[in-house]
């Protein structure tokens, strides 16, 4: 998820390499020492980019269902009615909610852990 989720924030110039296997495991390093330039849109799609990976991750967008992802749907249903939060110590309190010194006075806005709360609504609850 975390993967698919930095390649769609590279530019068309980097997203190539961001791809590459090898980057697999070392794809923050790949942020972090300046080889990638962020797309220039990341602020403004970066929420509806995630909405799709989610959705895709847990086989509800068409053609993306299969037993893994059958068995991740009932996983998050049964984490209801609990809050999901999304910690790290990456400094990252848009996608969660860092833990780190350097951040621990600030409130995570955790767009993970709300979007996950958000699809488990709707997994239990389809309109």
């Amino acid at each position: 998820m975390e993967h698919a989720l930095l390649i769609e924030m590279a530019s068309p110039e980097t997203r190539d390499e961001a791809c590459k296997p090898h980057l697999t495991t070392d794809i923050r390093r790949f942020y972090t020492n300046g080889r990638c330039v962020v797309r220039p849109d990341w602020e403004q799609v970066r929420d509806a980019v995630l909405w799709e990976l989610l959705l895709e991750k847990y086989g509800v967008t068409p053609g993306t269902d299969n037993k893994e992802r059958a068995e991740s749907r009932m996983l998050l249903i049964d984490t209801h009615p609990a809050y999901l939060e999304d910690g790290n110590v990456s400094c990252d309190n848009w996608f969660g909610c860092c833990r780190c010194p350097n951040c621990k006075r600030e409130l995570g806005i955790n767009m993970h852990g709300r979007f996950l709360q958000k699809l488990r609504a709707l997994l239990i609850n389809p309109k």
